[in-house]
């Protein structure tokens, strides 16, 4: 028996995290000792913990192949055919002009021979034996074109319905016109979540997310995710940068005492894009403000929804790494990457023929197809089930062995947050197998 290659030790609370199993465990000292021994001797442990941690995955035979596993399970992965997952920009137009914005803000929305083009694509496409629809409505500002919206919804939702396809959707907004009104008919169209940016307090967030007729834009996004519609749940994205780092407290506390339950914390570093002149510095510095103010949150009844994301595994590490993911632009050009959406090159892989046909470009289509195994830095990498070889985009933008993976020199931060949150809801037991 030996130990696994993907064990990752906290010494802070003793605990052992497997990046493979997604187990955890609260170790002993003497065991946190035997873990750490270059040779140990498991035969020291109880019948009843030699068990558990075998079970758990931290200690395996001497013949298992770990990284086979993995291959396996990434490979199965990226070629499963049970969702089709299809991300819709209804518009590249914004009512927004945020200071690190990557889009190029134009006044194009899909037109209704174009929504004709994707219906077409997506019945072809579904009839390849998918079982469930997955739409992210998207932009520039998707509410912008509600009417796209509307009928490409009921359109999907009939389709799903005569086939016994499941259909979900969600969207992606800036939050401004997210009224109660508008939340009641995105219901009725078979929206459940909603992702919606605030950078900080008032102050701060109208300063960064400027709306294009320059009015406060706080008060508004707020009071929409406060009333937001029963059964919906929203993923408060914040943007994180050196001017907000030391504000995310106070966003935190600006929601206290409103519907913890449907409301999750998304924060990220800003990543400027790459024409931009925008500077981002001293992300280590970024990323402690990110993890206390996730301790914070945890403590206030908030989820924290990068933490279930990082120890929940889907063997990808973007939804880009699916072969049954596409974007849908306005004019029906077909990319896979949000971020890569230029007029024209990188991001662009083909087409929607008026016919609904799918007009791939397979030399450009290819770029976006990552080997994680081919990188040897990622092979031996403890966090490979997790990261799963980062960012495609990243990848294809850098020709140096670029680790995109921001959360891997505080892997071991957000591991005791975890634990905190555990014991904050259970009497913190010994051994805790992770199922978020």
């Amino acid at each position: 028996m030996r130990k696994s290659n993907y064990n990752i030790l906290s010494q802070k609370s003793n605990l052992l995290f497997n990046t493979l199993t997604r187990a955890m465990a609260v170790l002993t000292d003497e065991d946190y000792h035997l873990f750490i021994s270059s040779t140990p001797d498991f035969t020291k442990l109880d019948a009843d913990t030699l068990n558990e941690f075998i079970e758990s995955g931290f200690i395996i035979s001497d013949d298992r192949d770990e990284l086979s596993e993995i291959k396996h399970s990434y490979w199965q992965a990226k070629f499963d055919m049970t969702t089709l997952h299809i991300t819709i920009m209804t518009t590249l137009d914004c009512n927004f002009r945020c200071v690190y914005c990557f889009e190029k803000h134009k006044k194009i929305s899909m037109d209704e021979s174009t929504i004709e083009s994707v219906k077409g694509m997506i019945s072809q496409k579904l009839k390849q034996g998918y079982s469930v629809l997955s739409v992210d409505w998207y932009g520039g500002e998707p509410l912008l074109n509600m009417n796209c919206i509307r009928l490409l919804s009921s359109y999907f939702i009939q389709l799903c319905r005569d086939n016994g396809i499941e259909y979900v959707a969600s969207i992606t907004t800036n939050g401004y016109n997210f009224t109660p009104d508008i939340q009641h008919e995105l219901f009725e169209l078979g929206v459940r979540h909603a992702q919606i940016t605030l950078d900080g307090s008032k102050n701060i967030h109208d300063n960064r997310r400027i709306l294009l007729t320059g009015d406060s834009s706080f008060e508004v996004i707020k009071h929409n995710i406060i009333n937001a519609h029963d059964g919906m749940t929203i993923s408060l994205r914040i943007n994180v940068d050196n001017d907000n780092q030391d504000d995310l407290i106070n966003l935190i506390d600006s929601f206290e005492g409103h519907r913890s339950d449907m409301l999750g914390i998304y924060a990220c570093i800003v990543t400027p894009a790459l024409d931009s002149d925008y500077i981002v510095e001293n992300r280590d510095s970024l990323m402690r403000s990110i993890i206390d103010m996730y301790a914070y949150s945890l403590k206030k009844g908030f989820q924290i929804n990068n933490v279930n994301s990082l120890l929940t595994s889907t063997y990808r590490a973007c939804i880009v790494d699916s072969n049954s993911h596409f974007i849908i632009s306005p004019l029906g050009e077909l990319y896979k990457c949000g971020e890569s959406y230029e007029d024209g090159d990188p991001g662009l892989i083909g087409y929607i023929t008026q016919t609904g046909e799918m007009a791939i470009n397979i030399e450009k289509l290819s770029r976006w197809t990552k080997d994680p195994f081919a990188y040897p830095e990622c092979l031996e990498c403890v966090h490979l089930p997790t990261c799963m070889g980062g960012c495609i985009m990243k990848r294809i933008t850098r020709s140096d062995n670029f680790c995109s993976w921001e959360y891997k020199d505080c892997f071991t931060d957000i591991l005791e947050l975890l634990y905190e949150a555990i014991c904050s809801y259970s009497e913190g037991s010994v051994y805790e197998k992770i199922a978020l």
